[in-house]
């Protein structure tokens, strides 16, 4: 009797060992193809991200506009503002002393807001006093009654002051400003300093 006992509780043990194996085995397997189906989704869901953020989508162009009548020489167009040097000055048809002398002056190229190189020039111990310090991605703004014009700061370089390749018609909507160089010279600067920034398209 004593053996048949411990016969039938060997057995029974035996059943619920193979039992909880069994049973462990599925929930390991079942929580193994859950987690393997949820990181797939995520990574389906990454990919799509990424997809949608790729460089092959168009760039938006910004939205120009036209001056219609150019302003004249002396003639008051708007006001130049680079918030990173605490900069806001007058912006004034033509580029002689008369009109560096209350502000920046700009060149009868392009005009704020248009597809074409506006080109502005300003004293280095005036308005661009501090034009050393404008970094990349540091924002130019020109306000005019015609609209408010964003730009952002794309490279900065040294030229030779005859350089004229600097201030020309690009058809591309862009700032140029420049000044004479070094800033500190107490001759006459032989260079000049360039900044030029590109239009952005939300404005």
């Amino acid at each position: 009797m004593r053996r048949w006992v411990l016969g039938t509780i060997a057995a029974i043990s035996f059943t619920s060992a193979i039992t909880l194996t069994g049973y462990l085995g599925w929930m390991y397997w079942e929580n193994h193809r859950q987690v393997e189906r949820f990181y797939g989704k995520t990574a389906e869901a990454t990919n799509t991200v990424e997809i949608s953020g790729s460089e092959d989508e168009p760039k938006t162009e910004p939205r120009t506009i036209t001056w219609e009548k150019r302003p004249k020489r002396g003639q008051r167009i708007g006001t130049l503002r680079i918030p990173s040097i605490g900069l806001k000055v007058p912006m004034w048809a033509g580029t002689d002393h008369a009109q560096l002398s209350k502000g920046v002056g700009v060149h009868n190229l392009g005009m704020p807001g248009e597809a074409e190189l506006v080109g502005i020039a300003g004293h280095r111990n005036t308005a661009f006093r501090h034009a050393g310090k404008i970094r990349l991605g540091d924002l130019i703004i020109l306000e005019t009654d015609r609209g408010r014009f964003v730009y952002r700061v794309r490279r900065t370089w040294i030229a030779d002051k005859d350089d004229r390749s600097v201030i020309r018609r690009t058809g591309e909507p862009v700032v140029v400003g420049y000044t004479c160089y070094p800033f500190d010279s107490p001759n006459s600067p032989q260079q000049r300093y360039i900044i030029e920034a590109e239009m952005l398209a939300d404005q």
